[in-house]
């Protein structure tokens, strides 16, 4: 059901998911996941031990934050759009695609999304650039409630 302050929110309700994936789902990961994810065992650091969670009922977006408006975020806000250097990209660690296929997801002139993805999700946005677009939001949707980022179990069992 959508939420009935804001109908792009959908609810979850409360009761309990599995967590984590068995051995099976973490193979089908392997199969379709990068060749980094194979290399480095992702799934079977990141998605162990499987267990049984249980959450109260919460809304989460319906879909992901897209580049369009996430752009209008940061030109309302003035916030920095999404950017990462190349060597803030070689330091995190993860690298499962090389700088040079990230370099189009770089907005252009620090205001204007790559051309052609503004329908998709925006990349590249630090959980504290999230959390000043969630405080942003909330208060442009005039709602008492607070918008956040969900947590890793609430963002697992709404992807189940």
């Amino acid at each position: 059901d959508a939420c009935p302050g804001d109908p792009t929110l959908v609810e979850i309700p409360a009761g309990p998911f599995w967590m984590g994936s068995g051995r099976a789902e973490r193979d089908l990961g392997y199969r379709i996941g990068s060749a980094a994810a194979r290399k480095y065992r992702w799934y079977d650091s990141w998605e162990l031990p499987r267990k049984r969670v249980r959450l109260p009922r919460y809304f989460i977006g319906r879909n992901l934050v897209t580049q369009s408006a996430y752009q209008r975020f940061v030109r309302a806000a003035g916030h920095r759009a999404p950017f990462i250097s190349p060597e803030d990209y070689k330091r995190q660690g993860y690298l499962v695609h090389p700088y040079r296929e990230v370099v189009r997801y770089l907005w252009r002139c620090g205001t204007a999304h790559p051309e052609g993805l503004g329908a998709h999700p925006v990349v590249l946005v630090s959980q504290a650039n999230g959390r000043a677009y969630c405080k942003w939001r909330g208060a442009q949707r005039g709602i008492a409630a607070r918008y956040r980022l969900p947590t890793e179990a609430e963002w697992e069992k709404a992807a189940r």
